[in-house]
């Protein structure tokens, strides 16, 4: 988060900065605390978004953005990210 602003509105920023999309946040999924090898331990909060506008374009971090169906999910890099799918119910991995 960056100084001034709401949780919401963090979620919102970095969804745009990310994926190039803007979204209306929907609910609060939940928060989860991490290991971190840089700052120990992080706070990570997970927002449903939808209502989704924009072109998807993928940010500095990554090479490719895509978009999967709930059934066919690949498996994820983060435990943080698996942690918060399941709380939606869908099924999938950690990435080796």
């Amino acid at each position: 988060m960056e100084l001034g602003e709401t949780p919401e509105v963090a979620a919102l920023r970095e969804l745009k900065e990310e994926t190039g999309l803007k979204g209306k946040a929907v609910r609060l999924l939940g928060l989860k605390a991490t290991k971190s090898v840089e700052y120990d331990t992080i706070l990570i909060m997970a927002y449903l978004v939808g209502s989704f506008t924009g072109e998807p374009s993928p940010g500095s971090d990554a090479r490719e953005i895509r978009f999967f169906a709930p059934q066919s999910l690949p498996a994820v890099a983060f435990d943080s990210h698996l942690h918060f799918l399941k709380l939606l119910g869908f099924k999938t991995r950690l990435a080796v």
